[in-house]
């Protein structure tokens, strides 16, 4: 076989491979396919202008980076379980939920079938809604259910906003600033993983990039048409913003908004005095304005109640405002006054760039985020010598880039509580300081030097070498030790009281609260009703801490210990509550009649109505003569309508649960006219009563008495 022969029989032997690779991955997903064919599509456009070295390095850098994104994809696939669940996802639960709920959209959109309850779930619009849903939920229209496609979905959005600025960074700021760009965005961790998550981040950032990018069109417009097209893409681009997460709207607006009149400043001496001139101006109206200065009070506060709800989520969270504004029930944030809102705004402010601090990280997972921490921190520095330099090069792009990272450091910072949360939202501007930081790179590198090594390779040892084992030894220096209770002292006690805890580094200024409804305490319930007593905590010493009950209801209680908001101990069932001799004695020494009472509750809590079991009351409100379970007649299960806490306070659902219904014989006290009595209040035939116990609430209603009421049993 000649020499062509054999080289057209490689080919074709090569272009089979391909075609039967490329079947097979349509049939799998045809959705994964197709998103894969428009990747394609954006790494020619990238760099369809490039030449030579510049061309072979963009394009095998962005190769890498969306090879290493689809290996992600790639391994969901391969390490979900079926037996457990339908596909896995990156990020969890939030992510798993944004895809489930798209396919029930698609489920009723065709007419497929599918469980009531999930109707309900795709619809509803107080948790989880957003428009990019329902984009999801057209993807799987067309092509079907495509868990894994949705991944790659938001590949594409990141890589088109990658590629969109980098071309607009390359002809204002040079091709080495934008290959600098390019290379940060795409291996910055935090970015990967928003990259790779069917979230809200990928398209966010994607439509902000056309905002900026139609906003560069708007205000320095080429032809004729060019800025009433800009000026439409931006209405879309904010529209759509808004669709998916109204604040994010508000912000990037803000942010243009502040761009455009940085520009304005930077053109002329008299274009920044102008801008100087209307801020003074603007400023002193808000002062001398009640209306105006309510307002932005009112901006505030809001602002401090999305942190205060961020700061009793679950996660490590992290305080913005003074200490006492984090105490139990609700208006903490009503109770602000000028100063505490200026330190907060402030607090918010310095904390976007510096949080999370590595010393405030607790040991374990969370030291993953060091590395990107200090790398954040060198890209901060960086930016600002970037936004200088850029001044000069391209002062319209710099003040875009420059208005959202100071909008984003004012409007995220105070709106943010939670670490994890915070990271996310923050990342959303973290491409602005990228661009910016490497245009400040560019300048670093332009810099005359006398050293022989390298200042690129040099940049990337110091991270390496110097910066991130700084952020570690930083951890290791200043952390605070780790909060440990070894003993509850007396585990027996009669509410109101005072118990000993003993343990180490028990330092003063924290906060103490109990609960004895089994769940594990969730600072977010307390903050916004109160349903966790607090418990006034005294610190002796590093060894030893007083901590002084309420009047507490009979039970088993858990013990937290808190930080500010931050939970630092926890000491589960670490005390009971009795009720003191009197009390029991009240029962025992008056007349009493049973009666029939059908409960409804949980599944399990019939396990809290052994016979002797006694009504503990509500919190802070124990029955001085309670109610007892003498026996349980019948336990049947059944599907009834239960009501949930809503979103916001007083809201209420009624859904379709799992119930259980107990039939007990159940002690009431008589009053001395011979009337039952239940928590001080004259209860009969067809009366509503409730049973609290430590684990569970029943409410129930009498159906009818065991004997006459001239039987009383002493």
């Amino acid at each position: 076989m000649t020499k062509p022969e054999t080289r057209n029989a490689r080919l074709a032997w090569y272009a089979g491979l391909v075609g039967l690779a490329a079947g097979t991955a349509f049939s799998l997903s045809p959705a994964g396919v197709a998103a894969l064919a428009v990747l394609a599509g954006l790494v020619w456009w990238t760099v369809s202008d490039l030449r030579g070295t510049e061309r072979r390095w963009v394009t095998a850098w962005l190769l890498a980076a969306v090879a290493a994104r689809i290996l992600v994809v790639a391994a969901l696939s391969v390490a979900v379980d079926p037996r457990q669940q339908s596909f896995r996802t990156v990020f969890g639960g939030d992510a798993s939920y944004m895809i489930e709920r798209s396919i029930w959209i698609r489920n009723a959109f065709v007419g497929d079938p599918f469980a009531p309850r999930d109707l309900f779930e795709a619809f509803q619009t107080w948790y989880g809604w957003s428009g990019y849903t329902y984009a999801l939920a057209l993807l799987h229209v067309f092509f079907g259910p495509s868990p894994y496609a949705t991944h790659v979905v938001s590949i594409v959005l990141f890589v088109a906003a990658v590629a969109l600025l980098f071309r607009c960074v390359r002809s204002s700021f040079g091709r080495v600033a934008a290959f600098v760009g390019v290379a940060l965005l795409t291996t910055m961790p935090s970015l990967f993983v928003w990259s790779v998550a069917p979230l809200k981040e990928a398209p966010i950032i994607i439509l902000a990039a056309v905002a900026i990018r139609a906003m560069l069109s708007l205000l320095r417009p080429g032809r004729w048409w060019h800025a009433p097209v800009a000026a439409l893409a931006i209405v879309i681009a904010l529209v759509s913003i808004h669709l998916i997460r109204p604040e994010s709207a508000q912000l990037t607006a803000a942010a243009l908004a502040a761009g455009a009149v940085g520009w304005f400043a930077l053109r002329t001496r008299r274009g920044a005095i102008v801008v100087v001139l209307v801020v003074l101006a603007a400023t002193v109206g808000v002062v001398t304005s009640s209306r105006a200065t309510a307002a932005m009070a009112g901006v505030v506060r809001e602002a401090a109640r999305r942190h205060i709800g961020s700061v009793g989520s679950a996660g490590h969270s992290f305080g913005l405002l003074d200490a006492d504004a984090y105490g139990s029930g609700a208006g903490g944030e009503g109770r602000l006054d000028a100063g505490a809102m200026t330190r907060f705004f402030i607090r918010a402010t310095v904390r976007f760039f510096s949080a999370p601090e590595p010393w405030i990280l607790k040991p374990g997972v969370e030291l993953a985020l060091i590395p990107q921490q200090m790398i954040w921190y060198a890209l901060v520095g960086l930016a600002v010598v970037g936004a200088i330099a850029g001044c000069r090069r391209d002062p319209l792009l710099t003040a875009l880039l420059s208005g959202f990272v100071i909008v984003g450091a004012a409007g995220i910072g105070m709106n943010s509580g939670n670490i994890g949360t915070f990271i996310r939202h923050r990342d959303a501007v973290v491409p602005c300081v990228i661009w910016l930081a490497a245009m400040g790179s560019t300048y670093s590198l332009g810099v005359p030097t006398t050293r022989r090594v390298n200042p690129l390779d040099g940049g990337v040892a110091a991270i390496a070498l110097v910066l991130i084992p700084a952020g570690f030894g930083l951890f290791l220096l200043f952390r605070m030790p780790a909060l440990r209770i070894d003993a509850v002292e007396p585990t027996v006690v009669s509410a109101p009281g005072e118990l000993v805890l003993r343990g180490e580094h028990l330092r003063p200024f924290l906060r103490a609260y109990v609960s004895s409804r089994g769940p594990h305490i969730q600072l977010a319930d307390n903050l916004g009703a109160g349903v966790f007593p607090e418990a006034a905590y005294y610190a002796r010493n590093g060894r030893e801490a007083i901590v002084k009950l309420p009047a507490l209801a009979p039970g088993a209680y858990d013990l937290g210990v808190y930080d500010g908001s931050d939970e630092v101990a926890y000491v589960r069932r670490g005390f009971a509550v009795v009720v003191p001799d009197a009390a029991r004695r009240s029962l025992q020494g008056g007349a009493t009649r049973d009666a029939i009472v059908d409960y409804v509750g949980w599944p399990g809590a019939q396990a809290q109505l052994a016979p002797g079991a006694r009504d503990a009351g509500r919190p802070f409100d124990a029955p001085s003569r309670p109610s007892e379970i003498v026996r349980i007649i019948t336990v049947e299960p059944f599907v009834g309508d239960a009501t949930l806490d809503g979103v916001g306070p007083g809201d209420r659902l009624s859904l379709q649960q799992p119930l259980v219904r107990i039939r007990a014989v159940v002690r009431f006290p008589l009053l001395p006219s011979g009337q039952a009595e239940q928590r001080g209040k004259v209860v009969s035939l067809g009366s509503m009563v409730e049973f609290e116990t430590a684990q569970s609430l029943l409410r129930g209603t009498i159906t009818g008495f065991v004997d006459p009421p001239a039987t009383m049993h002493p």
